[in-house]
């Protein structure tokens, strides 16, 4: 009996379709090309899609001989093979920006003029978005923080990495500068963003439970922070009082007098 000659290359089935997001756009292009190249790699088939394996060209085009009308079928079969493991991969809308050839090189090649191209004029519109957020204290923070965490994964998505300092140095920019004492008594080395906002959670309901007890209303969170703080000290006159940041230590520069996010040795690199 003879047995069927092995491939050359294998092809994905079941759940490998679904091992991570189709490709929906610009958006998710970079993390999906990332990701489908590395398929493609352990499947043997990225030499069909970066024009390494071509095409046969017989001798003469009008009559072929037996082996190469074989090779002809072989290579047309690991084509569409190539162009199937693509395009399984991709959302309906996104494929509406493909022509109707089966050819995985000119697809791959489209999508990444159609779509690679794009890429920095998304990074850079995401990036403002990040370092645009505000809160403004009266909201619940953790709401803030997914909004931040989930433009940090679009962020991500669309090639550029957001390290966990660059993150939270960003995050703590977005809070109004009446939390800047709270920062400096949690702040720490890790960047853990999660922490910080944990312990402010905790200090909230801390501070509504004493209002509540004692009958007062209460006031929003960047307000009540800064009567909090200044309530350990007496103030003169009826003018505004600054808060007193002579012992807190600067993350960056290892200084005292002020928070990592206002530190002036960052200002200066920034310039």
């Amino acid at each position: 009996m003879s047995s069927t000659p092995a491939l050359p290359y294998s092809v994905s089935s079941g759940l490998a379709y679904s091992a991570f997001d189709k490709l929906q756009g610009i958006m998710n292009y970079a993390q999906w090309k990332k990701s489908t190249r590395t398929v493609l790699k352990s499947l043997h088939q990225w030499d069909m899609v970066n024009g390494t394996i071509v095409a046969p060209i017989p001798i003469d085009a009008d009559h072929l001989t037996a082996v190469e009308t074989s090779a002809k079928e072989a290579f047309e079969g690991r084509q569409v093979s190539a162009y199937m493991e693509i395009t399984f991969r991709m959302a309906d809308s996104a494929k509406s920006v493909l022509d109707n050839e089966e050819d995985p090189k000119a697809t791959w090649d489209h999508l990444e003029k159609r779509f690679g191209a794009k890429q920095e004029g998304v990074q850079a519109m995401l990036m403002a978005k990040l370092q645009l957020a505000k809160w403004d204290g009266t909201g619940i923070i953790h709401a803030h923080l997914d909004y931040m965490v989930t433009t940090r994964a679009q962020l991500s998505d669309a090639g550029m990495k957001i390290t966990d300092q660059s993150f939270y140095e960003n995050f703590t920019q977005s809070l109004p500068t009446s939390l800047d004492l709270f920062i400096a008594l949690y702040d720490n080395s890790t960047y853990d963003v999660n922490q910080l906002c944990s312990k402010f959670a905790k200090y909230e309901m801390r501070r509504k439970l004493e209002e509540a007890k004692n009958g007062k209303p209460a006031a929003t969170s960047d307000r009540s922070l800064v009567l909090s703080s200044q309530r350990a000290s007496s103030s003169k006159g009826r003018g505004r009082v600054r808060q007193d940041l002579t012992n807190v230590t600067c993350y960056r520069c290892g200084k005292k007098g002020h928070v990592q996010r206002r530190c002036p040795d960052g200002e200066k690199k920034e310039e």
